[in-house]
Order: structure tokens, then C-alpha cells, then sequence
């Protein structure tokens, strides 16, 4: 801690208290999936994103949007953001959401839940799949779930990641008899040199495994892919490329 001398010759941390609360006071609060942040006046999303008031490991391409004291933004819709994710599920009640504070809580509460979602924003940003750059940027993942996730690395070491994170939510959703929900994913960077595709899953039981998808799930020709879940999960995707 800082201490500033004053005019007596005499050290108090006082200034530097309310050095702090004039900063906290200077911040500005907004939205963004619908839980509320803090910036600095004069910040852009992207800005934001990438600086410590960003506390969920969001990850934001567009540096043109100034934010707004008391605004919102972003879209919870994962397939409202551009992304090539049309549905043609067995049910229509699956739905495919970014990932937010919101719903990572409803499948994980528990304290370090915001590790969770450093976990998938450092995998939205396109870096290299180190076990250790991953734990560092998480920053309070559990022993058990660094362990898992250090195995699913591992195998997936020849993979490359074909999306980004969302997170599946099947509330609505009618299971069949094996207690799953089934849904096809159209994916326009599907092609014919990918093979081996594997999902990245993270679930209620806050640990993360792999799911191998079947050959007969993959349709190449109409770009199209079958995935199966039991319960809301984030998912991300993955395919060896030939």
C-alpha cells in the first residue's frame, strides 16, 4: 500500500483512500447481457473488453461503439451476432445463447463461476490452445477442472476450433428416450478436409469433457452437423484438419 507524507511529516494511507473512491466515482455503469459493469467515461466495447473492468473474459470485436452511461448492449441470441447457426432440431425449444454471467450461473453457481467464463472468452479469441496461457487467463479454475481440462487440450492438440463458445440451452426442450435433445447445426465452414470433430463440453456438473460427434452425424455436402445434449452445456467445436 502507498503512503503519502503530509505537511507534519506524518504518513497516512488516507489519501490514498480517497484517491480511490474519487476514481470508483469517476466510472460509469452500463449493460451488457443483461448484468451490469462498470467503464471508464470514453471507452469503447472493444476497450472494455480487453481491460480488468471486464470481469467475465467477454470478448468483443467491434471498437466502434462508444459505451453509454446506463446503456445496454449486446444480444443474448447466439445466432443474432452473424453467426451461421441455423436450427433444425427435433424440438424446437433447444436454443443456442451467448455465453453470459446469467446462464453460466444457472448451470454453475458456485464461487469461481467468473473462471468459467475467462475459460471461453480466452477460447473466443482465436489463441493457441496452451494449458497454461488457458489456467492463467481463467484465473481460479479448480484443481479438478484444470485436470480436465488439461486432458481435453491434450487430445484436442491436432484440432482446431471451427466456433466460438455458446452455450445450449434446453429448458424447453422434449428429450427422447435416451434423455437427449438432439439438435443439427449448419455450419458454412463445414468442409471435406475436416474430420475427427470433437466438442469441447462444459456442464452442470462444472466439469469439462470432450464429445466425440459420430461420422453418421456429419453431412458435409449440406454443411450440416448433429449434436446431442442432456442438459444446458457451453459447447465449443472442434475438427482435425486433413
Amino acid at each position: 500500500m502507498v503512503k503519502v507524507m503530509d505537511t507534519n511529516g506524518k504518513y497516512s494511507n488516507m489519501y490514498v483512500v480517497n484517491e480511490n473512491l474519487a476514481n470508483t466515482s469517476n466510472l460509469i455503469k452500463f449493460k451488457y447481457l443483461n448484468t451490469e459493469y462498470e467503464a471508464e467515461p470514453g471507452m469503447t466495447l472493444t476497450e472494455w473488453a480487453e481491460s480488468e473492468y471486464n470481469t467475465f473474459g467477454y470478448y468483443i470485436e467491434d471498437n466502434t461503439v462508444v459505451i453509454k452511461e446506463n446503456s445496454s448492449y449486446g444480444t443474448v441470441d447466439y445466432c443474432a451476432n452473424g453467426n451461421s447457426c441455423n436450427i433444425d432440431s427435433y424440438d424446437s425449444g433447444i436454443k443456442l445463447e451467448n455465453i453470459t454471467e446469467n446462464n453460466i450461473k444457472t448451470i454453475y453457481n458456485l464461487a469461481n463461476y467468473k473462471s468459467i467464463g475467462k475459460t471461453f472468452g480466452y477460447l473466443s479469441r482465436g489463441l493457441p490452445l496452451e494449458i497454461n496461457k488457458i489456467v492463467s487467463y481463467a484465473n481460479g479454475l479448480t484443481t479438478k477442472q484444470i485436470s480436465d481440462l488439461t486432458s481435453a487440450i491434450s487430445e484436442l492438440s491436432s484440432h482446431e476450433q471451427i466456433t466460438g463458445p455458446f452455450f445450449i440451452n434446453i429448458d424447453d426442450c422434449k428429450k427422447d428416450n435416451s434423455g437427449k435433445c438432439l439438435l443439427t447445426l449448419q455450419m458454412l465452414n463445414l468442409y471435406k478436409d475436416m474430420a475427427n470433430i470433437e466438442i469441447l463440453v462444459f456442464d452442470e456438473l462444472g466439469t469439462f469433457s470432450l464429445q466425440i460427434v459420430a461420422v453418421e452425424d456429419v453431412d458435409i455436402t449440406n454443411k450440416m452437423l448433429t449434436v446431442s445434449a442432456i442438459s444446458n452445456s457451453v459447447f465449443v467445436i472442434f475438427a482435425e484438419i486433413l
